[in-house]
């Protein structure tokens, strides 16, 4: 009797379908078009999410394909930093390990898989770990430690509200429960726990099916293998057909009606089956149709029918075992290359050990002359590789000793700007010109100058500036140099823009910086300053319709320039800068939120 066939095959399965990231279908079809458009779009993030959708394609019947494209997508992950996806691609690969019956690496990558979920609290992954974990466990070592493992990723799911993954671990944890009504009252809490969120779940046909198969009133195991068949024809599993047909045949055949469980069979599963080129499910099919003609009776039909059982097990056999067979090659093909590239490293190190070794003696025997050259040029290497760090540092390093001086002028022009006003006021009062007039004039100008001295101090200081509400900085800063010129200064500010305090004083720099510059070489027409907020960064830009310059020729020159670039490295972000002659200046400054 194969009728708790289903039983088995069911939490073989429930960790297959809950990792569908997706959810939608995963053929080779759909995948090569997600993988199609990604390159379209150039979006690393979702290339790699096209090989995952190829990988689960290629795993249904190329477990070596399969494993070299969840493989390419892990490296693609690690080496752009798209961490997401690492989680759920250690754990495909550590399933095709245990395909391959290669379980300690499966372990391993679990655990890798486990670790990084936990790094990006990814619980719905550490708990598909733990339930696959504790498969492994129960089906080759320890009943105890397997029951830890389920009641763990239970209570994981619970606590984030991961209803799914709970399910699944009830449903594991349900195999521990001997009662057989305390047994159906889990698989069913299973089920109300998987459809919480009124979505059909395959893994709820599974358990329907096992529910079923535990039911000893035949008509009670029906009502549960046709909700399984539901679900299996709404969500197009072929595996949960397949089994709820299967297990209707033996309830009808329970219930003395032959006639309807070979219908089930000969017109209902049979053709599911060949159509999936499924053999292994079409040898049991066909087996279990045999125990129901062998139940009529009818002994030619039941051996014809074992012998098709047997022919389509043959096939399954085969298919499986080159399958497994690729993808142990493949493994091994990964070792011997990590083999190889090991060998590589040490033949590699053994022969710097000789050229080293060869270069002592060779040195023993030059001359006195060659080594001063030599030396010399070792010298010369060392003086170049310097003067390149020095130029290196030497922007960031004018603008600590630019700022710092800025600091020391600010404070000694506010200390002396008082007693100076004070002194100067006195000496026009003094002052008897011809034209009485001229004296209110003259203070009245000093005072304006005096003035413009204290804003000078105030901005210079960058605690002060620091301080100041930030559109009240950008706007004073605009305001003043709108003063000083006839071009016409645009300011462009989100609602409610902001810049961290500590970006304040760079900004205002940089600011003055292309406003001066804006002064210096556009004669006439709009300069605009823009600055918003958009997909986590802030932007100030800057554009005028000047004569633009030849940066290749400017860059090196110019150490206000460097001084943007730096500025804006030192707030995290990046400075773009376009121009050319005859085409106006722009800038773009973003630096993140």
């Amino acid at each position: 009797m194969k009728k708790n066939r289903a039983i088995v095959f069911l939490f073989c399965c429930f960790i297959f379908i809950s990792t569908n990231l997706t959810g939608k279908d995963t053929t080779g079809t759909y995948a090569r078009q997600k993988y199609e458009q990604a390159l379209k779009e150039r979006s690393m993030h979702k290339i790699i999410r096209a090989l995952y959708l190829t990988g689960n394609a290629y795993k249904k019947q190329n477990l070596d394909s399969a494993y070299i494209t969840y493989n390419f997508a892990l490296n693609l992950s690690k080496r752009f930093r798209i961490n997401s996806f690492i989680p759920q691609l250690y754990f495909e690969l550590a399933m095709l390990h245990c395909r391959g019956f290669n379980f300690e690496p499966a372990v391993a990558l679990f655990d890798s898989s486990k670790n990084a979920a936990l790094r990006l609290g990814d619980f719905a992954v550490v708990s598909n770990v733990l339930n696959m974990l504790g498969t492994l466990q129960l089906d080759l070592w320890s009943a105890r430690e397997a029951r830890i493992l389920f009641d763990s990723a239970y209570a994981i799911a619970m606590e984030h509200h991961l209803y799914l993954q709970a399910g699944v671990a009830l449903g594991n944890i349900a195999r521990f429960i001997n009662d057989q009504d305390s047994n159906v009252t889990t698989l069913k809490k299973a089920v109300s726990l998987m459809t919480k969120d009124g979505k059909i779940k395959p893994e709820a046909g599974y358990i329907y099916i096992n529910i079923g198969s535990g039911m000893t009133n035949p008509d009670s195991a029906i009502f549960y293998y046709e909700k399984a068949l539901s679900i299996g024809n709404e969500v197009s599993v072929t595996e949960i057909t397949m089994g709820a047909y299967n297990n209707l045949a033996y309830s009808y055949l329970d219930k003395n009606d032959p006639g309807k469980a070979s219908e089930f069979l000969q017109k209902k599963a049979i053709p599911v089956a060949v159509a999936d080129s499924n053999y292994d499910w079409l040898s049991t099919l066909y087996d279990t149709w045999s125990d129901v003609a062998a139940a009529n009776h009818d002994v030619p039909e039941a051996l014809r029918l074992a012998k098709e059982s047997r022919k389509a097990l043959e096939t399954a056999e085969k298919r499986k075992s080159s399958n497994q067979v690729r993808l142990l090659i493949m493994l091994l093909e990964v070792k011997n290359k990590d083999l190889i590239l090991s060998a590589s490293q040490l033949k590699v190190t053994s022969q710097e050990d000789s050229i080293r070794s060869l270069k002592f003696l060779i040195l023993g025997m030059i001359a006195v002359a060659a080594l001063i050259v030599l030396g010399a040029l070792g010298i010369y290497q060392k003086m170049k590789i310097r003067g390149q760090r020095k130029e290196l540092e030497l922007i960031r390093g004018q603008i600590e000793i630019e700022d710092h001086e800025r600091k020391r002028i600010a404070m000694q022009l506010h200390d002396q700007v008082g007693p100076l006003d004070q002194k100067m006021v006195g000496q026009i009062e003094r002052f008897t010109p011809a034209d009485p007039a001229m004296r209110s004039n003259l203070i009245q100008e000093w005072k304006k100058s005096s003035s413009v001295i204290h804003a000078l101090s105030y901005h210079l200081n960058q605690e002060m500036v620091e301080d100041l509400p930030f559109r009240a900085m950008v706007e004073g800063i605009v305001e003043e140099y709108r003063e000083l010129t006839k071009l016409i200064l645009s300011l462009v500010m989100s609602p409610g823009i902001d810049f961290q305090p500590k970006h304040q004083f760079h900004l205002s720099c940089i600011i003055r910086e292309l406003l001066t510059n804006a002064m210096k070489y556009v004669q006439q027409g709009n300069v605009t300053i823009t600055l918003a907020a958009e997909h986590g960064n802030h932007y100030l830009i800057y554009e005028d319709h000047g004569a633009g310059f030849d940066r290749e020729k400017i860059n090196h020159q110019s150490m206000g320039i460097n001084n943007i670039f730096e500025r804006a490295m030192l707030m995290g972000g990046r400075a773009t800068l376009n121009t050319a002659p005859g085409k106006g200046t722009k800038w773009i400054i973003a630096i993140p939120d």
